[in-house]
């Protein structure tokens, strides 16, 4: 695979990490927002397969505090966020499994 298709997927998964972590504090969940901010920040920097490997690991534990929720805004089910937020966690859990990026 050439470098820059490596970089293509390592700017998804941070990209995804990011959008996970907006998500998360708009459920109100801003501490464990701020890890899964940290590893995209972590990624973004250093986008080496060690570095990838060693988040592969954090997320994994992550997702063991993230359960199958809805989001909600101004006190209604967003489907919109709802749908977003259930797509980025199967792929985090794929990513923490060694299926996906």
């Amino acid at each position: 695979m050439g470098e820059e298709v490596k970089m293509m997927i390592t700017d998804r998964l941070v990209q995804d990490l990011f959008m996970f972590s907006s998500i998360l504090r708009i459920m109100g969940l801003p501490e464990l927002s701020s890890n899964y901010e940290r590893l995209g920040v972590q990624i973004h920097i250093n986008p080496r397969p060690e570095a990838t490997s060693n988040a592969r690991q954090h997320v994994a534990e992550l997702l063991s505090r993230t359960t199958e929720r809805l989001v909600y805004t101004n006190g209604e089910v967003d489907s919109v966020l709802s749908a977003v937020y259930h797509h980025l966690l199967e792929n985090l859990t794929k990513f923490s499994k060694g299926e996906l990026y």
